[in-house]
């Protein structure tokens, strides 16, 4: 009950004010830092990209996906980049938003070959939407494997190798009561690594 009385003396007394909170992209400051954004996101996809390519994590199907996404990104990115160059920073097509349905273009300085053109950048959802479904997806299918996946207990030293890979000429080995490696001390196992 309380919790109710207090909402509603908030919303009588405290009603909201304007407040210029949004950084429209017709200026100029605010396009730049939109467009960084792009850009910082463009790079972070093409990353992405490449790193599930490179560590051959596109084998497994929600990896693949992920993979499909940041694709879509990029491309989405570029769109973006494009399209408020076009509009908001050389004002090339100069849209009119009339209403919610609505968007008119003035063609004065530009052809009728660049406004198709811009209105076909400007269907980024068709770009953006399928990305996001495929990120959705790929974390989908990787929780439900992990899901599935019996987790192994970690207060056992079997999953230590009693040997780790070192730089010839030194040896360690497992001491599996406290899971601790030693170097080797011996010189008779120096010289059997070394041949």
């Amino acid at each position: 009950m309380g919790l109710i009385f207090c909402c509603l003396f908030c919303c009588l007394f405290f009603l909201p004010v304007p407040a210029f909170a949004t950084q429209m992209h017709s200026s100029s400051e605010g396009v730049l830092v939109h467009q960084l954004g792009h850009l910082f996101f463009l790079f972070s996809m093409v990353i992405l990209y490449f790193t599930i390519q490179g560590k051959q994590l596109h084998d497994e199907k929600g990896w693949r996906y992920i993979q499909f996404s940041a694709l879509f990104f990029v491309l989405w990115n570029l769109d973006a980049l494009t399209v408020h160059f076009l509009d908001n920073q050389t004002h090339i097509v100069i849209p009119h938003i009339r209403s919610i349905w609505e968007i008119e273009f003035d063609l004065s300085k530009s052809s009728s070959q660049l406004a198709m053109f811009y209105y076909f950048l400007r269907l980024d959802h068709l770009l953006c939407l399928p990305g996001m479904i495929f990120l959705w997806r790929g974390l989908a299918l990787l929780l439900k494997q992990n899901e599935q996946e019996p987790l192994s207990p970690v207060d056992s030293n079997d999953h230590l190798p009693s040997k780790l890979p070192l730089p010839v000429g030194v040896s360690a080995t497992l001491d599996h009561e406290n899971g601790m490696f030693f170097q080797d001390k011996d010189p008779q196992k120096t010289e059997n690594l070394r041949s």
